[in-house]
């Protein structure tokens, strides 16, 4: 049997930055694969989230701390996607990109591929080409079983 764990890349933006560096407070770009994300992303009716439309309300709500812009007609390995971009008070910028990945069981145990920029708006045009440029190589697989 194989192991279904997450699966991504953190990378941190900040050239200066040190191992024992509060990580929550650098620029960075995440990639992640989440198994069975719907089970624990639910809509109001406990149905879980079944288009990137739907995760991407959730989940940028989730920990909304300033204005949020939503993203639409973006893509992510290839695939539909939506997400939000949202300025926080304290002058961070976080961009948010989500899809789903249907395996032929139930959306409860469908595969969410994210992608985060977390920066500064004095950063975010520099950091912004920079993740852009992480999002051209992102690949998902098909939909399909879980190998």
């Amino acid at each position: 049997m194989s192991e279904h764990t997450n699966h991504g890349v953190f990378i941190i933006l900040e050239n200066a930055a040190k191992c024992n560096d509060d990580t929550d407070r650098l620029p960075y770009v995440g990639v992640f694969a989440n198994y069975n994300v719907g089970s624990e992303v639910h809509m109001r009716d406990q149905i879980p989230a079944r288009t990137p439309s739907q995760l991407a309300r959730i989940e940028c709500l989730d920990g909304a701390k300033g204005r949020i812009e939503w993203l639409h007609r973006v893509r992510l390995g290839g695939r539909r996607a939506a997400g939000c971009r949202e300025y926080s008070n304290d002058g961070r910028i976080s961009v948010r990109i989500v899809t789903l990945r249907k395996t032929p069981e139930s959306a409860d145990v469908w595969i969410e591929v994210s992608a985060d920029l977390e920066t500064t708006a004095d950063r975010y045009n520099d950091d912004m080409r920079i993740f852009r440029s992480v999002l051209e190589t992102v690949w998902i697989h098909p939909d399909g079983p879980v190998e």
